[in-house]
């Protein structure tokens, strides 16, 4: 999957490679198949167990998952591995019922963000412990000798990080790769256990939360890296030095249902770290994206920036977007909506905001999901759109729980047809959304 989605897609001739813990036996392999391309490859508590002892994949096994019953994560790490009819059944037990047990220990902690290695824990399925320990680490095992003898006669520099008090791989797992390959440059940690090790290395980023008005939230790690994008007319642009989140725990809110997983944020806003402000050389602060109609015709689009942007039409009416000096939000200034050619009775003083005791025009958030109208101004309009759809036998609302008050379906696939213009009349300017 690696190489699909990033070596071979965007062409890398070289590259790094850090990895932890049971990731260490996947880094090995790759590094080891694409070892004319690899400049170096880091481990940090790598569970290395040499083919020459026998069996290594039992030797793995019974290091690893070493039967006992304390401290509680060799206690879990055991049951799940030896005992697997009991260890599904409590997979099956606590991941039915993660959001009750993250519901719980946020009571406890006082707090909305919990660690996403706890709410990983909470939603581990049997299916991935069984098979990541046996598959991966177990099956691995008899092939790490291998693999470290290719990267020796590659000459590729291989660093190996350890910590003392690391009770989930043992210390002599990095010796043993010391002893099979001389030239790898072992570093160890004192007092370092097997998570806290991450936090001392010093190539590790720091931890990020970020929380969107709409409720949408991400949690993972900072880091500075080149990013590669492929454009329509098929060639790639680079852009290097970006700061970014990877993140690891990512969710956005559709009304009732709490808990659903995104690929991630992209910021567009007047932060110093929004992509927007970081390629500002490129962009200029201008970007443009499309949404088609979703269909099973739907053609690509593309998020544009700066000069790639598609200049509009000569007749394309356009509004202004308000960036304020005290704030890094984007803002336009609507003045009211109408429907079809009835202009609906909403002050203009609804769609004003306050902020830091200034009279502001409207939000707009250009990452939100789908729009959002202040209520007293969204009353009006449900109001006036319910009275209109009810001349209408063949439309059925739809009660989703997502928020979607004014959702409805046809008996009959007719398209865009018979459904009401909804205009938001900005200042100087006026947009028309259908």
């Amino acid at each position: 999957m690696i190489e699909a989605s990033v070596i071979r897609q965007f062409r890398l001739g070289s590259f790094h490679i850090v990895a932890h813990s049971m990731g260490c036996v996947i880094a090995l392999a790759l590094a080891a198949k694409n070892s004319k391309s690899v400049k170096s490859i880091s481990l940090i508590a790598p569970p290395y167990y040499s083919s020459s002892k026998g069996d290594a994949s039992l030797v793995a096994l019974e290091s690893l998952a070493m039967r006992r019953e304390w401290p509680p994560l060799l206690f879990g790490s055991a049951l799940m591995s030896w005992y697997e009819h009991l260890g599904r059944w409590v997979c099956f037990f606590i991941c039915r019922n993660h959001n009750t047990w993250e519901w719980i220990l946020k009571l406890l902690v006082g707090t909305r963000g919990i660690h996403f290695t706890v709410t990983d824990m909470t939603r581990h399925t049997h299916h991935s412990a069984w098979h990541t320990m046996h598959n991966v680490v177990c099956g691995g095992a008899k092939h790490l000798d291998g693999y470290l003898e290719v990267l020796t006669a590659a000459r590729v520099k291989i660093r190996v990080v350890q910590g003392t008090r690391d009770r989930v791989v043992p210390m002599e797992c990095s010796l043993n790769m010391k002893i099979k390959a001389p030239h790898v440059e072992l570093e160890i940690v004192p007092n370092a256990d097997h998570i806290s090790l991450l936090k001392l290395c010093a190539s590790v980023p720091k931890e990020y939360y970020v929380e969107y008005e709409d409720g949408t939230s991400s949690r993972g790690f900072t880091a500075n890296e080149t990013f590669y994008f492929r454009s329509d007319s098929g060639e790639t642009t680079i852009i290097k030095n970006v700061k970014f989140g990877c993140g690891l725990d990512n969710k956005v809110l559709y009304g009732k249902y709490r808990n659903n997983k995104i690929s991630g944020v992209m910021g567009l806003g007047w932060k110093s770290y929004s992509f927007l402000r970081q390629i500002m050389p490129q962009s200029h602060g201008k970007f443009s994206h499309c949404f088609p109609p979703l269909s099973k015709n739907m053609s690509k689009t593309y998020l544009r920036f700066g000069s790639s942007v598609i200049k509009p039409p000569q007749n394309a009416k356009t509004t202004l977007l308000y960036n304020l000096r005290f704030s890094q939000s984007y803002y336009i200034d609507v003045q009211g909506i109408s429907v079809g050619k009835t202009r609906l009775k909403i002050s203009q003083r609804v769609f004003q905001e306050m902020h830091r005791g200034q009279v502001v025009p409207s939000t707009i958030d250009a990452g939100i999901m789908y729009s959002k109208v202040v209520y007293p101004a969204f009353n009006v309009l449900q109001t006036h759109l319910e009275n209109y759809f009810s001349g209408f036998s063949n439309l059925r609302k739809i009660e989703d729980g997502l928020g979607f008050e004014l959702c409805y379906e046809r008996t009959k696939p007719e398209g865009y047809n018979n459904l009401p213009d909804v205009t938001f009349h900005m200042r100087r300017f006026f947009t028309a959304e259908r």
